[in-house]
Order: structure tokens, then C-alpha cells, then sequence
């Protein structure tokens, strides 16, 4: 009999579906906790073959469909089991943390929202002159004229707002940040 005709012969009912497609081997993971209140996202950091501990989030349901997301409800089921340790409560995020990780904003955009705020061109003028470290003072110069991005935390920013007698809070609604 010809290998043809053998596997000719065998019923595909009697051939087991091949194990769900897992492109990352999983050696384990640590200090889960829920990545947001409704419990629905669980943050994790995961020991992955060849790559070590990194920081994962994956969704408890409604997992991915991608067969090379696979791992997702792998890492969500051992969580959820305990293997990981107990889920810590979801914590917010701090207003420090918040005002770091905040979307930069364009030159354009930096300059209207501070001129609304009463900080014009000439307080930014009289801010860079008062400034009495030269070399500090050329820095703060150069990033006034040539950036074109400005973070939340930035040194300038902080600076800034704090000669022209802005709180941070007063700040942060131009990064899009509310109390």
C-alpha cells in the first residue's frame, strides 16, 4: 500500500485539531494587579521565553481572535487562578504620573493656551532674563526658540509657569488634564 492510498483512507473527524498557535511560551508572571475599576484589563508582568519580565496588560474577556494573541487568555486564566499571586486592587494613576506621561502639544498650541492664561511673549522674555546661571539660561533659550513640542514636565514649562505665578494645576488644563 502506497502512503497515497493510506492517508486516503483515514476519516478527518479522527485527526485532533492542533493545539491553539502560541508564539510566546510563557515561563510565568508576577504582581498582577487590575489595570482599571470594572476589573476588565489585568496588568501583569510576564516572564516570556527568550525575552524575560515585561510588562503585559491583557483583557480577562473577550480575547483577541489573532491565533498569535493566543498567550493573551493563557496569561489571563493563570492570573485570574492565582498562579501569579493575589490581584492587587486597581490604583489610579497619580497626578504626578499623569502630568508625566501627558501628550506632548505643539509650539503653536503651547503659545495660544499660555498667552490665554496671560503669559505672553514678554513674560517668556522677562522669565528667560531673570534666569542667573548663563549656561541654565541659554539652555531654557534654545529650547524657547527651537522646540516644537512641549511635555507637561518639561523644565521650561515648570519654570515658566511657576515665574508667571501659575500653580500646576492652572498648567495642566493645556495637556489636557483635569483634577
Amino acid at each position: 500500500m502506497s502512503d497515497v492510498e493510506t492517508l486516503s483512507t483515514v476519516d478527518p473527524a479522527d485527526i485532533p485539531a492542533p493545539p491553539p498557535y502560541n508564539p510566546y511560551e510563557v515561563l510565568g508572571g508576577r504582581n498582577p494587579k487590575w489595570g482599571d475599576p470594572a476589573h476588565a484589563m489585568i496588568l501583569v508582568e510576564v516572564d516570556f521565553a527568550g525575552y524575560g519580565w515585561i510588562p503585559f496588560a491583557t483583557p480577562v474577556a473577550n480575547f483577541p481572535t489573532d491565533p498569535n494573541e493566543a498567550h493573551c487568555q493563557i496569561i489571563a486564566e493563570a492570573a485570574l487562578a492565582g498562579d501569579y499571586g493575589p490581584i492587587a486592587e486597581y490604583a489610579p494613576p497619580t497626578l504626578d504620573y499623569t502630568r508625566a506621561e501627558a501628550t506632548p502639544i505643539g509650539r503653536v498650541d503651547f503659545r495660544n493656551g499660555m498667552k490665554a492664561m496671560g503669559v505672553t511673549t514678554a513674560v517668556v522674555t522677562e522669565y528667560l532674563a531673570s534666569i542667573a546661571d548663563p549656561d541654565h539660561q541659554e539652555e531654557m533659550q534654545i529650547f524657547w526658540e527651537d522646540s516644537q513640542i512641549f511635555r507637561r514636565m518639561d523644565d521650561f514649562v515648570t519654570e515658566l509657569g511657576a515665574y508667571a505665578g501659575k500653580t500646576p494645576e492652572q498648567l495642566d488644563p493645556l495637556w489636557g488634564i483635569t483634577a
